[in-house]
């Protein structure tokens, strides 16, 4: 009996996973849901993949760092601007090799640049698809520069600065893909 249960899921994995696509026509959209490590804080990251073709994509991205000002001793108003911080938002662009690289289907590499409200950089990832609906993703970021709000000066004192949680600091994240509006 146990034989032939580990049978039927075997081939039902099979069968997920022979169905497993890259890409599935014009404006493909996923949602990216995961864990990150940027700089050494945890937190969290939604993002929105549009796919436009099997080469490219472009979407949104939102980084939100847990417990990041945890040594803060700030209160009332000066809390919500701490707590706002620890998020970032914005968007990408990603080049996808699985055509030019000749990989399965269910394989997705790519490469991307960033362009968030306290950063810009690059990225490289991997995702994998078990079916159409649901897959898993690792993905490696380095921000080159802060951008438009990056060390926000405090005072008029020289050297106090909001410290910059995402700019000039290496990310790691991990999670799971959701794919949208099945045909």
């Amino acid at each position: 009996m146990k034989k032939t249960i580990t049978l039927t899921i075997a081939l039902l994995g099979v069968q997920f996973l022979s169905h497993a696509q890259r890409y599935n026509g014009y404006l493909d959209y996923k949602v990216f849901l995961g864990y990150t490590n940027v700089g050494g804080k945890s937190g969290v990251e939604y993002q929105n993949d549009f796919r436009r073709s099997e080469l490219f994509s472009w979407g949104t991205q939102f980084t939100l760092l847990l417990n990041a000002n945890e040594n803060s001793d700030a209160v009332g108003y000066e809390k919500t601007f701490n707590f706002l911080d620890s998020c970032d938002g914005g968007g990408f662009v990603r080049f996808h090799f699985t055509e030019a690289l000749n990989l399965r289907e269910n394989v997705d590499p790519y490469l991307g640049a960033d362009f968030t409200v306290r950063s810009l950089g690059a990225h490289v990832g991997l995702k994998y698809n078990f079916s159409e609906i649901v897959g898993v993703y690792a993905m490696y970021k380095q921000s080159f520069s802060s951008s438009f709000m990056g060390d926000t000066k405090l005072s008029e004192k020289e050297g106090e600065y909001t410290p910059s949680y995402f700019g000039k600091k290496a990310a790691l994240s991990v999670g799971v893909t959701f794919r949208l509006f099945k045909d």
